[in-house]
């Protein structure tokens, strides 16, 4: 990838050495999803449905759980993070959901 990128995360850009790894979301990423999930509601509260105050004291357990639903393997849908130089810290999250009844694909 060339040319310069968007702000990661509120940190300012990320440098155009730096490595980028994607990586489909495991049913173990529990944790690695909560944190990029409410750090996406805090920074960017307008681009969804549902706010930091409405799942930030969600369980653990249920973090794990729905990373567990979001895999490859886990049904109908697929989530991918993005890594940067920490590899325990994704940067990005994007997913793909299969609505059958409508025949659609949202991204």
């Amino acid at each position: 990838m060339t040319g310069p990128r968007a702000p990661q995360g509120g940190r300012g850009p990320a440098c155009d050495t730096e490595p980028i790894v994607i990586r489909a979301l495991a049913a173990t990423d529990g944790m690695v999803l909560k944190d990029v999930r409410l750090r996406a509601l805090r920074d960017a509260p307008l681009a969804f449905t549902e706010t930091v105050a409405d799942v930030e004291h969600d369980p653990d357990d249920e973090w794990v759980e729905s990373a567990g639903e979001m895999t490859v393997d886990g049904g109908d849908s697929a989530t991918y993070l993005a890594f940067g130089h920490d590899p325990a810290v994704a940067i990005g999250m994007a997913g793909g959901y299969l609505h059958r009844d409508e025949r659609a694909v949202r991204v």
